[in-house]
């Protein structure tokens, strides 16, 4: 019967076949987070915000329309002169 490794056993653990196999002593750590960091963005959604959006190309999707409308308004706002109050109060 074959031993099983386990965190107790650290000698168990050197006779991994696949050591044999894969030569990982030229390997270097980390080598493409610095990529994916810019890359990718992981959110959170609220259970029913979750629900409502069937996949992650849809959630692309709905945030460029948002961000497109915010732009939109941005552009239709005139600037407020210093000491001019705010319409609404």
């Amino acid at each position: 019967m074959k031993k099983r490794a386990t965190r107790l056993d650290p000698a168990a653990s050197d006779t991994d076949p696949l050591d044999e196999e894969i030569d990982m002593s030229g390997a270097r750590h980390g080598q493409f987070i610095g990529r994916l960091k810019d890359m990718v963005v992981t959110v959170v959604l609220e259970p029913d915000v979750a629900a409502a959006i069937k996949s992650d190309k849809e959630v692309n999707r709905v945030l460029r329309q948002y961000i497109r409308h915010r732009a939109d308004r941005r552009r239709d706002i005139k600037p407020r002169r210093r000491g001019q109050a705010r319409a609404g109060r």
